[in-house]
């Protein structure tokens, strides 16, 4: 709708028509680049990560990420400051020093750690309405130049695309009570951290 073609995607699975194959190609990167710009209230989810070892890096321990996993929120359920410079994603993993001086967090070797994260959310009548337009939007722009071979129309699609993401953000982001967090040198020297 959005490139003002008559056409219709029935399926993407399998496709049948050059429009429908070329949406198959595009359509799971588009949804999955909308959850990873945004931490999405109906995209939200926690985890239990399994240590699978000590990586080769600086890092203690190595905890296996969910396989639906798109972006990581926190560590530990919380937003708490020690994770900020503390944690590495490598792959489909997390390297972490647990043991820290203050003792806040698991020992080194813990068996497991929670998350918070962004899910890799495929069915789409659970996304907010917002979201779905982004997406719709996101795809128009990916793959509207091969359709229309339309500069202009591709055009105005970014920038209809760039007039939506604000407020999309910022109506999701009031749905719930604010956190405030704060960074305190006070504070921080008082950790030593």
């Amino acid at each position: 709708d959005y490139l003002g073609q008559s056409a219709t995607v029935a399926s993407i699975s399998p496709p049948t028509s050059d429009v429908e194959a070329l949406m198959a190609r595009h359509y799971d990167l588009c949804r999955q680049e909308v959850l990873r710009m945004y931490p999405w209230h109906f995209a939200k989810a926690t985890a239990m990560c399994t240590r699978i070892g000590t990586p080769l890096t600086d890092y203690l321990d190595q905890y296996q990420l969910p396989s639906d996993f798109i972006r990581l929120l926190s560590v530990g359920g919380q937003i708490e400051e020690w994770q900020r410079d503390n944690f590495r994603i490598l792959g489909q993993t997390i390297c972490i020093n647990n043991a820290l001086p203050n003792g806040s967090n698991p020992p080194a070797g813990a068996a497991t750690i929670n998350i918070r994260y962004i899910t890799d959310v495929t069915d789409i009548p659970i996304w907010d309405a917002l979201a779905k337009k982004i997406l719709a939007l996101v795809l128009a722009v990916d793959c509207g130049y091969q359709i229309t071979k339309q500069e202009d129309v591709v055009t105005r699609c970014a920038k209809l695309l760039a007039q939506c993401l604000p407020d999309a953000f910022s109506i999701d982001g009031q749905e719930n009570t604010p956190k405030r967090i704060e960074r305190s040198r006070i504070l921080d020297r008082r950790r030593n951290t």
